[in-house]
């Protein structure tokens, strides 16, 4: 008997203020509220950034004052800035400034969605009972993919001989790789000469260079297993015109999405922007180290009578005092004959 006087005593007061107070359109007589926020979804793509911001308007549409409880729900996350409650006049809203903590979510993949909801505990200091009214926003946080890879090491840089194979090769867990994706990436090495630029995606060495059998221009790598390892061994030419000098990359196919290995023909589907052209290159994630192929000079050394590269030049003698150092053994050649002539007769 009391609830149903009471309920008749609110219908009697709301219907009193519906006669009092001017009607619009953007007025309501029965409680209620609306919660908007300024955005429906945040992408994420940056895991090390974990606060994001945004901010949520919660609105009294009615003719009287109204208290509204207010509740985050986070969805694994923490959100911070909701009051518990908040006090709006008749046809009044605020603003509520709140941040969203996703720490933990290092390794998300996908829509994670998280609600501000409002509920109407009194309207005109009187508590709203049956006719409460409720109203919520979703924000859906979408977490993108993401790699992010640092190479720390790659071993064999440094001068060669020609004809000598080069390894090149990524030691155990020198790769640091942050990414929300279970899958594997592909690494590959590409030899450049100096001071040149290579522009061909599909065969990674300069000409007379091959990789040897067994050994293919990429390399795939488990994300998931830090003690995998990749390696290259690359044949030089047997006879090289003059020393090579030049460098070996090693770099990152990220935009790779077809099954298996890249092949790298014409039907590759893969981002030319990720192939570095030169030993300058700025390409992310790769790594580039020296490498110098030195022409075998013995022969040239031993019938060479001139250069710096020579028996003779070794010794810091030029070509323009060879006339002279050579008549003078000549003459202490002779002299030396002539004593021991004269030393038989």
């Amino acid at each position: 008997m009391k609830k149903s006087v009471f309920s008749i005593s609110i219908c009697i007061f709301l219907s009193s203020l519906s006669i009092l107070a001017p009607t619009t359109s953007a007025q309501n007589i029965f409680p209620a509220v609306s919660v908007d926020c300024d955005v429906d979804v945040i992408e994420i793509i940056d895991y090390s950034y974990t606060s994001h911001n945004t901010f949520c308007t919660i609105e009294n549409p009615t003719v009287y004052s109204e208290e509204i409880k207010l509740v985050a729900l986070g969805n694994g996350t923490a959100i911070n800035g909701v009051p518990e409650s908040i006090t709006l006049a008749a046809g009044e809203s605020m603003n509520i400034d709140i941040e969203i903590n996703t720490e933990g979510f290092g390794g998300a993949l996908g829509i994670r969605n998280i609600s501000i909801n409002a509920e109407v505990t009194q309207a005109a200091g009187i508590p709203a009972g049956i006719f409460g009214a409720e109203d919520s926003a979703i924000i859906s946080l979408d977490f993108l993919e993401y790699l992010e890879i640092y190479i720390r090491e790659v071993q064999g840089g440094g001068q060669y001989d020609e004809g000598e194979e080069i390894v090149i090769s990524i030691p155990e867990d020198q790769i640091e790789i942050w990414t929300n994706k279970d899958s594997s990436i592909y690494l590959r090495a590409h030899l450049i000469e100096e001071n040149k630029n290579s522009n061909d995606p599909y065969y990674p060495l300069p000409e007379e260079f091959e990789f040897s059998q067994g050994t293919y221009n990429s390399c795939r790598y488990i994300i998931t297993n830090s003690d995998d390892t990749c390696s290259w061994t690359v044949l030089t030419p047997e006879d090289i015109d003059e020393d090579w000098k030049g460098c070996a990359v090693v770099y990152v196919i990220t935009s790779w999405d077809s099954p298996g290995s890249p092949t790298f023909d014409e039907n590759a589907n893969f981002d030319l922007a990720e192939m570095p052209t030169s030993c300058n290159t700025n390409v992310y994630g790769a790594e580039v180290v020296d490498i110098s192929i030195e022409k075998d000079k013995g022969v040239e050394n031993l019938i060479s009578i001139g250069g710096n590269d020579s028996f003779i030049g070794q010794l810091g003698i030029t070509e323009d005092q060879l006339p002279i150092i050579g008549g003078s053994i000549l003459i202490i050649f002779t002299i030396l004959i002539a004593l021991v002539i004269i030393r038989r007769r």
